[in-house]
């Protein structure tokens, strides 16, 4: 199994051994940090959590809403060079 998937299954066996309630492939329209809310897309329900974890990657939605935009690197920016 890979890192990846590993570290999924193990928060997703914590989560369900803690009793939270996982809804797998929900589709959320917003997030409110504040209120400690999510709005699910189909339905329109809102759903109240001490913790949300957005897992949509680096162009979801949830960076999108809770992260502010970051100026675009070159490559040249992003290496690492030692000599």
């Amino acid at each position: 199994m890979r890192q990846h998937a590993a570290l999924r299954h193990l928060l997703y066996e914590l989560a369900l051994f803690s009793g939270a309630v996982v809804r797998l492939g929900a589709k959320v329209s917003t997030v409110d940090p504040v209120n400690q809310t999510v709005t699910l897309a189909e339905s329109g329900e809102k759903l109240q959590a001490d913790v949300i974890i957005g897992a949509d990657g680096p162009t979801g939605l949830t960076r999108r809403l809770l992260r502010p935009p970051v100026k675009e690197q070159l490559a040249a920016e992003r290496m690492n060079m030692y000599r």
